[in-house]
Order: C-alpha cells, then sequence, then structure tokens
C-alpha cells in the first residue's frame, strides 16, 4: 500500500542534528582584517570630522649648506609642511527576520538559535564585504584598496589628493616577481628588493608584516629550507590562525582575496581609521510597522589611508 504522505520511518522517527549550529562553508579567514583592525596594525579611531586629514613633512629645509666665513645666511621662507586628505567610506548592510520563523525555530523544536545564525551572517558577511574592499582597488563608494593605495605602478594615482606622478617622495615600493624560468624562483629576490625599498635605513623603520594570497605564501613556505621556518604561536593566539612566517622579523601570513601579490605593511605607513561608537556597529531590532518582522542594521564609517607611503611596498605578478 502506498504511503498516505511521508512514510513510516519519516513520521515516527526525528532527524538526529549533529551540529548546534550551521557549519560555516562560505567564509575564509579575516587575516588582513585582523591585522589591521589591532593598534598595532595601523587602526586608530575617530570622532567625527568632515574628511580625515594627516599633516606631512615633504620637504628638507635648502638653506642648510656650507658657507664662507662672512657669507650671508638665505633667510627664504620655506615650504614644507602640507595634508594628504581622504574622505570617510561608508559599508552597512541588514538582517531581516519575522515571528513566524522564529516561532517554528523555537523551543524543543528547535535545532539552533535561527535569530543568533543569522546575526553571526551577518557579522562575518559585513567583514567579507570589507576585507574584499580593503585588498582590491577602490571603485564606487568603497573604502580605499591596497591595490589602489600600494599600485603595481607606483607612479600611478593620487592618495590622500597628493599625485604620486608628480612628488615621488608619496610613491610606495613596487617589484614585479614574476618566474624567469621554474615557479617562484625570483621570489626571494623580490622580496629582498620590496623589503629593503620600504625600509628607511639599517637602524630605521622596516615592514612589520607581509600578506600576500595563498599561492605566494606556499610558494614561500616551499622555497625556504628547515632553519628558516617558524611558526607563530602569539600571532595565532591574537588571531593569526594560519601558520605564520618570518621574513627579516616581519610575520607573514596570507589572505586568499589578495592573489597573486605581497603587500609589506608599516602601522607608521598606512591607517585604518574608524569612526567612533560607528565601527562593526550593530542597531537595535526595527518592528515592520505593516508586517510581522524585524530588521536589524549593521555599518562602519572608516578609510584606509596611506601617510608614509615609503614604508609599504608591493610585489606583484608572482609566479
Amino acid at each position: 500500500m502506498a504511503n498516505p504522505q511521508y512514510g513510516q520511518l519519516i513520521a515516527t522517527a526525528f532527524e538526529n542534528v549533529v551540529t548546534s549550529k550551521p557549519i560555516e562553508q562560505i567564509f575564509e579567514e579575516f587575516w588582513l582584517f585582523n591585522h589591521l583592525t589591532k593598534k598595532n596594525g595601523g587602526l586608530v579611531t575617530l570622532d567625527g570630522g568632515r574628511n580625515i586629514e594627516f599633516t606631512l613633512s615633504y620637504a628638507a629645509n635648502p638653506t642648510f649648506r656650507s658657507i664662507t666665513q662672512n657669507e650671508t645666511l638665505d633667510t627664504s621662507s620655506t615650504d614644507f609642511i602640507d595634508a594628504a586628505t581622504y574622505e570617510w567610506k561608508f559599508h552597512a548592510g541588514t538582517v531581516r527576520w519575522d515571528e513566524a520563523e522564529l516561532f517554528k525555530a523555537s523551543g524543543e523544536s528547535a535545532k539552533y538559535d535561527l535569530l543568533a545564525a543569522k546575526v553571526s551572517n551577518a557579522v562575518n558577511s559585513h567583514k567579507e564585504d570589507l576585507s574584499t574592499a580593503l585588498v582590491a582597488a577602490t571603485s564606487g563608494n568603497n573604502v580605499s584598496g591596497l591595490q589602489t593605495l600600494i599600485p603595481d605602478t607606483n607612479t600611478s594615482g593620487s592618495p590622500g589628493g597628493i599625485s604620486k606622478s608628480t612628488y615621488s617622495w608619496w610613491r610606495s615600493t613596487s617589484q614585479a616577481g614574476t618566474k624567469t624560468t621554474t615557479d617562484f624562483d625570483n621570489l626571494r629576490s623580490s622580496y629582498r628588493t620590496a623589503y629593503n625599498g620600504a625600509s628607511t635605513g639599517y637602524s630605521g623603520k622596516h615592514p612589520t608584516v607581509m600578506v600576500s594570497g595563498l599561492a605566494p605564501f606556499a610558494g614561500y613556505e616551499q622555497i625556504l629550507v628547515a632553519n628558516e621556518r617558524f611558526t607563530d604561536k602569539k600571532d595565532g593566539d591574537a588571531g593569526f590562525k594560519n601558520a605564520a612566517l618570518k621574513y627579516k622579523g616581519a610575520t607573514y601570513g596570507y589572505d586568499e582575496r589578495i592573489g597573486a601579490r605581497c603587500y609589506l605593511l608599516n602601522p607608521d605607513g598606512i591607517k585604518l581609521a574608524v569612526g567612533k561608537g560607528h565601527w562593526m556597529k550593530m542597531g537595535k531590532d526595527i518592528e515592520s510597522i505593516n508586517s510581522l518582522s524585524y530588521v536589524r542594521k549593521f555599518h562602519s564609517f572608516l578609510q584606509m589611508c596611506v601617510v608614509e607611503p615609503r614604508l609599504l611596498a608591493v610585489v606583484h605578478t608572482i609566479s
């Protein structure tokens, strides 16, 4: 005899639900996001302002020189201060639920906390949106990304309103990492050139973090000899869950959104400015006036800003 609807087994036995919440299938680790949002990664919190401005000292005083015993000194006025200015950017999204779906997923019938799962997904979706924009070429209303701020062609663009083409002191280091014969055969020398280019001298400032796509990271790991490989447990505990390598003291991790590039960063050279009270902010529940539903808003006010490009570098077209 045919089953009237579901059949005996389905009608008499519940599913054995193993998980307490949905198992994540989409989001990769937010490695770069985790780094930039730490104080030692360049995070600055600002309480408003029409724009974000950084004062710069860009030239030496040319009146200083060798002179004869009674020579008249040059008393010319010297301009050496200017400013880089960035506009605030706004990223936001919403999560929606209704009374009926929460009711159906409540009590002993609930497999997991539906609202908590929706909120968790919203937070990760917000992080994913920001993480993708932070590494990309700037477009539309997005926050400025690394491909624009630290471009492959270091004479292009005007981050902060200052032309890289006109002013050499506003340029970061750019180095190609293309192979000659075998995969990654130029990677070590490319990293060396980029690292030295983003340093201010033997005892000066140096890159503190390197972050690339997965393929360059694996390629670098591949060419290391055993005693050059390190796992930094401290960084892992602080949010860097992947095994972190070291390059001349800089922590090296990967973010799969970056692809065939490696960025060498110093928190003195690049800042992630966020609005006080408006960073990863989750709003209150808003009840619909004409349906049994609610909306919760999430938003961030932010901008990524280059303030000392000479401390930054990119190795591009890595192969």
